[in-house]
């Protein structure tokens, strides 16, 4: 019998970004290692799925590489 699979947490975060007098509302969203950026920005909404890991491969600083989702947020 397998033991029971830990259910991921899942951690979320809004930030409001206020640039050139335009407002832009970015959702970030976490299930175990899938971040998924939300922006809204006139009327429309633009999505990405990024696995955390691709984030820290694309990041030169070593520290980077320990960092959990919650950690990232």
């Amino acid at each position: 019998m397998e033991a029971p699979t830990p259910k991921s947490e899942e951690i979320s975060e809004t930030i409001t970004i206020e640039q050139h007098s335009a407002k832009y509302t970015l959702h970030l969203n976490s299930i175990g290692d899938i971040i998924t950026f939300s922006l809204n920005y006139n009327s429309n909404n633009y999505t990405k799925k990024i696995p955390l890991k691709e984030i820290k491969d694309q990041e030169s600083r070593a520290i980077f590489y320990s960092y959990s989702s919650k950690d990232f947020f």
